[in-house]
């Protein structure tokens, strides 16, 4: 297969290639399952990059106000902030792809003799009635009962469980964690109910039909799974998966999505330029990496002392490949941030007009961030 018609495919998927409209942004936020945020950040930037004209205050209110997005604990155990409507889903994927991490922390309950059921019904106590508490509030009621060392296990314990929701954010910058009880402030969600079995293969089918291609590797990375529950779960979607060699390995595609790749013809055009965001969902979508990221790319990008599968730097895109890194300084007296590029692999053989598409996609970012996302430092969650 033509390396490059794959990377150009996969930027169609990404709505990297053609932005979505600005009024089907909370389109492209259910298509994609999830926005990886870490990094509060990263979920609108992620969003300026394929959405055309997005407004990032929607998404702001759409967290703190409507709640029609919800930033939660998901694969791989980390925060995404992902469509209400897929939240049912969500949870009941939660006890697989957080298996490995509730186990950790139930082993180090019964190592410390804590009972878990009875400090849940605490929780539920202090929070009953929509009432909120942050996460410093919640550990020190619980202090007495698990101690400094155990809170914050604990509390992702009941994120994963379902129990605990986040309420929002007063600001863009706000940091401070704030809990709820998912039933109180998501009834609806809490009252759909879907079979975890089923849950599990409908995620896995998504996945594959938003990243794919993808290997083994990736879906089992991706939520994580272990190999054996991989290839169970690929056995039985079969039916619905096409799969070809590529680079050695076996890759899976939802059948209707491997037809139109094998139709695929990227228009004429480019250089294609993107800037994504500190760990970006679509990077972050897999462990086999080698299609998209060369090794001179990946020494830019992953920093020493993380783990290879780890943190991405804001990464520079250039045709589906990533080529460089990108960052964002405070300038002046902090009231406007600056972009630079930080590195670019083999930037001796662009050419100049690929270099000037570079500066014209950093400019925007830099423009985006300090007249679209910088006043919403100032903004007030609704009640």
């Amino acid at each position: 297969m033509d390396l490059r018609t794959l990377r150009l495919y996969h930027l169609a998927k990404q709505n990297l290639m053609t932005g979505a409209r600005a009024r089907d942004y909370r389109r492209v936020l259910k298509d994609h399952l999830g926005l990886h945020s870490t990094d509060h950040l990263t979920p609108y930037l992620s969003l300026r990059a394929r959405v055309e004209g997005f407004e990032p205050r929607e998404l702001f209110d759409d967290l703190n106000k409507t709640r029609k997005a919800v930033r939660v604990r998901a694969f791989r155990g980390t925060v995404f902030v992902v469509h209400r409507d897929n939240l049912a889903l969500i949870q009941a994927g939660a006890h697989h792809f957080a298996a490995s991490t509730l186990a950790q922390i139930l082993k180090l309950a019964r190592k410390e003799g804590r009972d878990f059921d009875a400090l849940e019904k605490k929780v539920i106590a202090l929070l009953s009635g929509r009432k909120r508490l942050t996460s410093f509030q919640l550990s020190k009621e619980l202090k007495k009962d698990l101690g400094s060392n155990l809170s914050p296990f604990f509390l992702r314990y009941l994120e994963f469980k379902g129990l605990l929701t986040r309420i929002g954010q007063k600001h863009l910058e706000d940091r401070v964690i704030v809990y709820g009880l998912f039933k109180d402030w998501l009834p609806d969600v809490a009252a759909e109910s879907i079979d975890p079995g089923r849950g599990l293969e409908t995620l896995v089918m998504r996945y594959i039909a938003k990243f794919g291609p993808v290997c083994l590797d990736d879906i089992c990375w991706w939520l994580p799974l272990s190999k054996t529950a991989g290839k169970n779960v690929v056995e039985r979607l079969k039916d619905k998966l096409a799969s070809f060699d590529f680079n050695g390995r076996d890759y899976l595609m939802e059948r209707g999505d491997y037809r139109k790749l094998q139709k695929f013809a990227p228009a004429p055009g480019g250089p294609f330029v993107h800037f994504l965001p500190y760990e970006d969902h679509f990077p972050k979508a897999y462990a086999v990496r080698e299609w998209f990221l060369s090794a001179q790319a990946s020494s830019l990008l992953f920093q020493k002392g993380v783990t290879e599968l780890g943190q991405i730097r804001p990464s520079i895109w250039l045709d589906g490949e990533a080529v460089g890194r990108w960052e964002m300084d405070a300038v002046k007296d902090r009231t406007s941030a600056g972009v630079k590029v930080v590195g670019l692999a083999g930037r001796g053989r662009l050419s100049a007009g690929t270099l000037a598409s570079v500066e014209r996609e950093r400019l925007r970012v830099e423009e985006f961030i300090n007249h679209k996302l910088r006043p919403l430092r100032s903004m007030e969650e609704g009640s």
